[in-house]
């Protein structure tokens, strides 16, 4: 089995909640059938969701993708699949000891020249476990299929903003120089297992 992040930006607000209904039937639907880990919108991003996925291949993701109905109804402006190698914490449900009032945060990364991280990649390692230890990382990896390991994604479990912003600037990655970039975005899972 392979894992997969999807992120869809929709158009046609009107479309968006006259289908949503049979859209969250439809995810409920992938989640009891195991193909859905988690599904949310992003809180800030207008209009932006991510699902992770677990499925044997990428073909099968895109027959998914096309029957969901907001693919269906042509209400998906744009979207980005990442095969995702989830390397630190658990895909599965929190660790005892998480915090219930957390928040998740999204941050993808991207660091540009595969050179420029080699010597911070034993220090990123040893920052995610720690995270992990200190139940502020639920889960987190590399994208495969880039050619390296210069992109990847992790989901912080934290109270603010502020806190996922300074622990995304903390980490080693992070302080790479040339183009180290850090997106982060609060995330709301609504189905599956989060």
């Amino acid at each position: 089995m392979k894992y997969y992040v999807a992120t869809f930006a929709h158009t046609n607000w009107f479309g968006l909640a006259l289908s949503s209904r049979v859209h969250k039937s439809y995810l409920k639907a992938l989640v009891q059938e195991h193909y859905v880990l988690a599904a949310g919108p992003f809180v800030k991003a207008h209009r932006t969701e991510m699902e992770l996925f677990v499925v044997d291949d990428r073909h099968k993701l895109e027959g998914l993708l096309a029957s969901d109905p907001y693919a269906e109804r042509d209400l998906i402006a744009s979207s980005t699949i990442n095969e995702w190698q989830p390397e630190f914490g658990s895909v599965g449900k929190p660790e005892e000891g998480a915090p219930a009032d957390a928040k998740y945060f999204v941050v993808t990364y991207d660091i540009g020249d595969k050179a420029n991280i080699a010597p911070k990649k034993g220090e990123h390692t040893t920052y995610l476990k720690k995270l992990v230890k200190a139940n502020q990382l639920r889960v987190g990896g590399s994208y495969k299929g880039t050619g390296d390991e210069h992109q990847g994604m992790y989901i912080l479990s934290v109270a603010s903003l502020e806190e996922a912003q300074k622990l995304a600037d903390d980490d080693p990655y992070h302080q790479v120089e040339g183009s180290a970039f850090f997106e982060i975005n609060e995330w709301d899972p609504q189905y599956g297992q989060f």
